[in-house]
């Protein structure tokens, strides 16, 4: 892939997303910090400063610069598409990692008809066959949809519920679990931490 300036690169996450607003939203991370340095529409929550978990993404096995579309779940269900673009400099480092995501939920009852929006071919590489995160945003969904809870009316009672069990299932082993999870849950570190220790 050629460089592309910062100032081209910035217009492009523009324009995509009022594109295909209010679906789409675009994350730009830096390779070396390992952190969030740009949001785009933003419709997931991340927040520049937070890490990346670029790890997840092993872009040391990509094949080339451009990997998708592939699937992931935000912790409240929704389905997003997403594509990732690796951007090197001048000397051909890699310097960031942008990824497209558009929130594919409101199609879901149109699949026939969208089907070619929907769909995730079957010959791509299941890049999130390893990714923690994305195992427990399902983790997240599926426990609220079993007991018919809404995320954003997830009780206090219920949300210890849901941490410990994580904790059993060994999910703050990872790396910035903590900080992931209260992310997922709308909650402080300081909260999950508590909700563990009680």
């Amino acid at each position: 892939m050629m460089p592309m300036h910062q100032d081209g690169l910035h217009a492009l996450c523009q324009a995509l997303v009022q594109l295909l607003a209010p679906f789409c939203e675009v994350i730009v991370h830096d390779i070396e910090t390992e952190t969030v340095v740009d949001v785009y529409g933003n419709h997931s929550t991340r927040e520049i400063g937070e890490p990346s978990f670029l790890e997840d993404l092993k872009i040391e096995d990509w094949s080339g610069d451009v990997q998708g579309p592939y699937r992931k779940t935000e912790p409240d269900g929704r389905a997003i598409k997403s594509t990732s673009i690796l951007i090197r400099d001048e000397n051909g480092n890699r310097t960031q990692v942008i990824c497209i995501n558009v929130d594919v939920s409101k199609f879901e009852a149109a699949r026939v008809l969208l089907s070619g929006l929907v769909a995730v071919p079957d010959n791509e590489p299941n890049l999130l066959a390893n990714d923690w995160l994305e195992k427990l945003h399902l983790f997240v969904a599926n426990w609220t949809i079993d007991r018919g809870i809404h995320l954003k009316d997830l009780q206090s009672k219920d949300r210890k519920k849901l941490v410990q069990e994580l904790e059993r299932n060994g999910v703050f082993k990872q790396r910035n679990a903590a900080q992931a999870i209260a992310k997922a849950l709308g909650v402080s570190r300081a909260t999950i931490y508590q909700d563990l220790r009680e």
